[in-house]
């Protein structure tokens, strides 16, 4: 599959390849998550009483030319629906990092107890590129991150859960992985 490079040092084009993203773009995108998860994920966690913390680990096609692999964290509230933010850095073998910060809202299966079971996620918010290392602000360049997710959450003694999952959307097309985490 062959790939067209925009050349360096033209107008809105950054070195690497990628398009210049305006500089307000992306900080305005982080303050708007940043407020909508520092309003609503406490309001929804003093009614619901459970939040969930842990760690994820994930490949995805962020790259038209390999898989890119990654790993970050997942915090959320939930019973019954869980309301959250993930954040993952994944890199290729041609050295594309990809930085993906997204609020999700999930579903569990009716009638499952203990948010437990079979889940439906919706995912949404920036993914920062990069040519060669961690992403920078501003980014090189960055785009608006939107998927939907179906995994099953297995909960085991004292609160440990594992979560397997298999996601669509767009940057990234499709990716798999886990995650393992405490209830609270």
């Amino acid at each position: 599959m062959s790939r067209t490079v925009l050349p360096a040092g033209q107008p809105g084009i950054a070195s690497g390849g990628f398009p210049a993203a305006p500089p307000t773009t992306v900080p305005r995108v982080s303050l708007i998550i940043l407020f909508l998860v520092g309003s609503f994920l406490p309001a929804f966690a003093q009614e619901n009483k459970a939040f969930f913390a842990g760690a994820l680990a994930e490949t995805a096609f962020f790259s038209a030319e390999s898989l890119s692999y990654g790993g970050g964290f997942i915090l959320g509230c939930d019973g019954g629906a869980a309301l959250g933010i993930r954040a993952a850095c994944f890199g290729d073998p041609q050295g594309v990092v990809a930085l993906e910060v997204c609020l999700f809202f999930r579903v569990y299966l009716p009638g499952l107890q203990d948010s437990r079971g079979f889940f439906l996620q919706f995912n949404a918010g920036p993914s920062l590129y990069g040519r060669g290392g961690f992403p920078s602000l501003p980014a090189q360049a960055g785009m608006f991150s939107a998927g939907g997710q179906a995994g099953w959450r297995f909960v085991f003694n004292k609160g440990f859960y594992l979560e397997p999952a298999l996601r669509v959307g767009y940057p990234y097309i499709a990716g798999a992985g886990l995650s393992a985490g405490y209830l609270f």
